[in-house]
């Protein structure tokens, strides 16, 4: 029902894996593979800032076995959330209108992020 969606400093993804168990991949929801196709036709963007990394203090980051998979830090999860959900609808031939975008000179700074969200809205 939105037409642009946002995702913003996010600390885990729940990625479209269907092997990893939710909320950090898609086993055992009611989600089907099939609904990727419509997923992947939205317009999202995930949002970080490129000094949200290993350097980072600010926030609160949730670190296990399972979300290390995903990268250490909320710039590397974002990086590969985005690449895996990409290489899974080229895979499957399927309409990826998906985006990231890296905000330059940023951390985890949920005012400065809400800046960056506020310019793509304006465009």
């Amino acid at each position: 029902k939105v037409n642009r969606i946002f995702a913003a400093n996010s600390g885990f993804f729940t990625t479209t894996d269907f092997n990893t168990t939710y909320p950090f991949g898609l086993k055992n929801t009611p989600i089907a593979e099939s609904d990727l196709k419509n997923a992947f036709k939205k317009q999202l963007t995930i949002i970080v800032g490129e000094l949200d990394n290993q350097d980072e203090s600010r926030g609160t980051l949730l670190r296990s076995p399972t979300t290390d998979k995903q990268g250490t830090h909320r710039l590397a999860r974002a990086v590969s959330f985005y690449e895996a959900a990409r290489a899974k609808a080229d895979k499957d031939s399927l309409e990826f209108n998906w985006q990231l975008e890296i905000i330059h000179e940023v951390g985890h700074d949920h005012k400065a992020i809400g800046n960056a969200i506020a310019h793509y809205l304006n465009d």
